[in-house]
């Protein structure tokens, strides 16, 4: 018996993520939980690494190299993006804003 061959959507290739994408992803929910709100700064790297189970290196930078040199995930201060605007976002993802209050 001769057919077509189903297709196996399930053997696609992989979406391998970083151990910095899970905490950035983790994060992430927490602010959209209301677990952190504007203003209020993240708990420190060690915090963090310790709260999450994981090593202090995955806190210590964010996902990707994105942001600017020598940036830290542990300790940022949550920012409500919808109120800087088009141009303090670029300048956020730039590195240049630190906190908008």
């Amino acid at each position: 018996m001769t057919g077509a061959v189903p297709s196996l959507s399930i053997l696609e290739p992989l979406k391998l993520r970083s151990g910095g994408e899970h905490v950035a992803d983790r994060l992430v929910t927490a602010i959209a939980l209301g677990e952190f709100v504007p203003g209020q700064r993240l708990p420190s790297e060690r915090e963090l690494a310790s709260t999450l189970g994981v090593s202090r290196t995955l806190t210590s930078t964010p996902p990707h190299g994105k942001g600017s040199a020598g940036a830290s995930i542990g300790g940022s201060i949550v920012v409500d993006v919808s109120k800087l605007g088009n141009s303090g976002m670029l300048e956020m993802m730039n590195g240049k804003i630190k906190s908008a209050d």
